[in-house]
């Protein structure tokens, strides 16, 4: 072979190798990107009633509002509203809001899912050796494939438990006492459907055992009548973080911090929207609606619900010119729950005195990935632990000691100590108090302990709508929890999500704000005042800034000099007017 053949075939075989290589890279991609390299996020924000933009090229699937258009600069208008939301001013519908978009492809995290017991009816029918029955998964929560090989087939776990039994799953491996049946099963398919996007919708999980028979009457392994199969397998999360807002009038020193949703599973692409208001005036003075009470002594819970919205200045005791309502409204928190830690906590071993404190008794847990939520961004979780009265014992703790009046001085993780960051595995946390009252040993020391947690993932729906603008006036369990914070202010109702029972620590108890006004994150502004929404990217993939700082990633709007108004196109004043065209000033 001569010089030039073997470099030819040389080259030959580069690019084969080129090209199996660069095949193996697409076949093992996935859109579960928790391992995918960091990049660096994009902001974008768009008028909703006008769909123009600062996206240079927004794609097609973008929604509410579609058909997004480019423009150099993305004007708003602002409207005078009341506190509650009667409009002052003319305007398109709409053009009042911004819709925020991130695209953060590293925002993304898998979460363990268990199935929903599958009850064997008849197992000599439908479970025996090489038959292959139908598991259902767990509602809404689709199969990932976490190791990127292409194939679900080795993402799904098998257990059998007798009917009594239920056990838990950790992502890798079912824990707890199922004594029913033998059989290994495997998985032959899985058809995930609509699951990713529907919370009814269920994956269909086939499988197969090779396990001998019982007797005529079982199944394999010898199974029996009665008992329940569960599946367990990793699931995308509906991730979720925070964005802030400020216009040259409510400063930065005083932003709005708004929970961006991701849009669906899996999509790496976070939303909301929010309300420019002038407000300037209207609702100084007004007083705000709290996050979560400080109760009297036996209100049991039933004010402790909501959780997570930030901003909210108080009335002035005199009546004078204060911040406002608006100012930094940051709407519902998507990312906050309230967790029962404990129950009937008897707090003290021995008197924790008004002068002296000390640590409380009692085992208070985070779980991994949980971390305390700074929900007023005040810069300290010591606000976060809540001490309730429940009224069920007579050595409750004093009414000057009750919700957030306990004054907590310290808390310490286990493992990584800063409480308010998330840590790979779960935490007990040391709580230090000082209390206004003498918690009296054996007298006056117990209480329910709850907490407002964070974990970056949508764990129940905060908005309304079971479908996409599909209002029904209450917030509950069927709602998408891909739903646009401030896509509900319409809304008429609350609601109460959560399995909080008296008696069941380490639930979750979560409410949202009282209507969908106080759901929708607001900033406040004036005719020509320039707004500014900031995401910092602390997984930016750049080498050159610290992982505490990231990059952070801005875009702005500029809020029009006069409101939009309808004008008159065709035909001229004076004739019909069945032909009036609103247009928009500032685009």
């Amino acid at each position: 072979m001569n010089i030039i053949e073997k470099i030819a075939s040389r080259g030959l075989v580069f690019v084969l190798a080129v090209a199996i290589l660069g095949a193996g890279f697409i076949m093992s991609a996935d859109n579960d990107r928790v391992a995918n390299a960091e990049t660096l996020a994009s902001v974008y924000l768009t008028n909703k009633a006008t769909a123009k933009t600062t996206e240079a090229s927004p794609p097609s699937a973008r929604t509410a509002p579609a058909s997004r258009v480019n423009a150099s600069t993305v004007y708003v208008t602002m409207t005078d509203v009341s506190t509650t939301n009667a409009v002052g001013n003319s305007h398109l519908l709409d053009a009042n809001k911004v819709v925020i978009t991130v695209a953060e492809a590293d925002a993304n995290t898998k979460v363990a899912a268990i199935s929903a017991a599958n009850d064997i009816t008849d197992a000599s029918a439908t479970h025996r050796a090489l038959m292959t029955p139908v598991a259902l998964g767990l509602a809404g929560s689709p199969v990932i494939d976490s190791d990127s090989d292409s194939d679900l087939t080795d993402e799904v776990s098998v257990k059998v438990c007798d009917n009594t039994q239920v056990p838990t799953w950790s992502g890798t491996a079912f824990a707890g006492t199922c004594t029913a049946g033998s059989a290994v099963w495997q998985i032959v398919s899985v058809a995930n459907g609509d699951a990713a996007t529907n919370t009814a919708s269920t994956p269909m999980i086939t499988i197969i055992s090779s396990t001998a028979n019982g007797s005529g009457t079982t199944g394999a392994g010898d199974i029996a009548d009665g008992e329940d199969l569960f599946v367990g397998y990793w699931t995308s999360a509906v991730n979720t973080f925070e964005v802030k807002a400020w216009s040259t009038v409510q400063l930065e020193a005083n932003a709005s911090w708004i929970s961006v949703v991701e849009t669906g599973r899996n999509t790496g692409v976070f939303e909301a929207e929010f309300i420019v208001a002038d407000t300037e005036g209207v609702n100084d003075n007004v007083a705000a609606t709290v996050m979560a009470s400080t109760q009297a002594g036996g209100d049991v819970h039933t004010t402790l619900s909501q959780c997570g919205t930030s901003g909210n200045a108080a009335v002035t005791s005199d009546g004078a010119a204060a911040d406002g309502r608006w100012d930094a409204l940051g709407g519902q928190n998507a990312d906050c729950e309230m967790k029962f830690l404990a129950d009937d906590q008897d707090l003290a071993t021995a008197d924790i005195t008004v002068a002296a404190g000390g640590d409380i008794a009692g085992t208070y847990t985070l779980a991994a990935g949980e971390f305390l939520a700074d929900e007023d961004h005040d810069g300290s979780v010591l606000d976060s632990i809540y001490f309730i009265d429940d009224n069920t014992d007579g050595q409750d703790i004093a009414d000057g000691n009750q919700g957030t009046l306990m004054n907590v001085t310290a808390i310490v993780c286990s493992g990584l100590a800063d409480c308010s960051l998330p840590h790979t595995a779960s935490r007990t946390m040391t709580i230090t108090v000082k209390p206004p009252v003498l918690l009296d040993n054996g007298t006056a020391d117990t209480a329910d302990v709850f907490a407002a947690v964070s974990n970056n993932v949508v764990d129940q729906a905060k908005v309304d709508g079971a479908a996409a603008g599909a209002i029904s006036n209450t917030v509950t369990a069927a709602d998408l929890l891909t739903n646009r914070v401030g896509s509900d202010t319409i809304s008429t109702g609350a609601g109460n999500l959560g399995a909080y029972a008296n008696g069941a620590p380490n639930t979750y108890y979560t409410g949202v704000q009282t209507t969908g006004i106080n759901r929708t994150p607001v900033v406040e502004a004036q005719a020509n005042s320039t707004i500014t929404v900031q995401y910092q990217d602390l997984t930016d993939g750049l080498s050159a800034t610290a992982a505490t700082t990231g990059t952070k990633q801005k875009e702005t709007v500029t809020v029009d000099a006069s409101a939009p108004a309808p004008a008159i196109t065709a035909p001229v004043a004076s004739s019909s007017f069945k032909d009036r065209q609103p247009t928009f000033k500032g685009s």
